[in-house]
């Protein structure tokens, strides 16, 4: 049976990380609540241990503020590909 952590480390093995640090999405608190679990930290940890990239899994950031970033950093990896 193929793992969802067996396709990471085989996709990271092939195509590196470029980056110092790998940061979890924040999950707003009543997805916490409905699903019980915080998906988005579970799904970070794993590339984390493969890469051996720190995660940082504590940040608190708003939907304006996120949004501003993730264009910015979507922009700097097309320009780089």
């Amino acid at each position: 049976m193929t793992t969802l952590a067996g396709l990471l480390r085989d996709y990271f093995t092939a195509n590196p990380i470029p980056a110092e640090t790998l940061v979890s999405m924040p999950l707003h608190r009543k997805q916490l609540r409905e699903r019980g679990y915080n998906q988005p930290d579970i799904l970070t940890q794993e590339p984390g241990r493969l890469t051996s990239l720190p995660v940082i899994d504590d940040v608190a950031i708003s939907g304006a503020t996120f949004n501003a970033y993730a264009a910015a950093a979507f922009s700097a990896v097309a320009t780089s590909v």
